[in-house]
């Protein structure tokens, strides 16, 4: 360590872990928030051109499709929740690209409410005829999620795992933007939990 050191910017605390046992001060670290520009673009599609009914319950889960964002299980706990309540109208939009597309889709199977929309650059657009923002992330890395940010810009609330900072980013003097679970490694706790 020098002495001409300033301070140590870090976006989620479990990223203080190297520096554990170290003799740095607590006033060198500075933690700091993600953030983004609104974007205003509008999403290319509506919901009457992806054929979801005016008074449905629109889903979108917009990130990565890599192994822990959580593609595989929001189809899986999506259809569990269609088979509990057949009587509400729902769709899910998966935005991004990935490994786990296919394995997504092999779930999701001939489910027409399910929309598979590959990279979509207008995020915040999508959120905008989105309900609810869906974010089952067990990612070792997730921190501050920019998927989030983009969502509750626009005011759609979130369903995300309670993992990085996603549960301090969605709660604002006792409020909640959405509901947080465990990220446990279970997994038919995690898809009952998700669903």
């Amino acid at each position: 360590r020098r002495k001409s050191e300033g301070r140590y910017a870090y976006l989620a605390d479990r990223k203080l872990g190297p520096f554990n046992g170290l003799e740095v001060p607590r006033e060198k670290f500075l933690k700091v928030r993600n953030a983004l520009p609104l974007d205003d673009r509008a999403f290319p599609k509506t919901r009457v051109d992806l054929d979801i009914q005016a008074n449905a319950v629109v889903f979108c889960l917009a990130s990565r499709a890599v192994e822990g964002k959580g593609w595989p299980e929001a189809v899986k706990a999506y259809l569990r929740m269609r088979n509990r309540r057949p009587d509400v109208p729902t769709a899910l939009l998966l935005a991004g690209d990935g490994e786990k597309i296919e394995e997504a889709k092999q779930y999701a199977a001939d489910e027409s409410t399910i929309h598979f929309l590959g990279f979509v650059s207008e995020v915040s657009g999508l959120y905008r005829i989105a309900d609810v923002a869906l974010l089952p992330s067990r990612y070792p890395g997730e921190s501050f999620p920019l998927t989030l940010i983009q969502a509750f810009q626009v005011g759609t609330p979130c369903i995300a795992t309670d993992i990085g900072e996603i549960k301090g980013m969605s709660s604002l003097d006792g409020k909640e933007a959405g509901i947080i679970f465990a990220a446990t490694e279970d997994n038919e706790i995690f898809v009952e939990s998700l669903s």
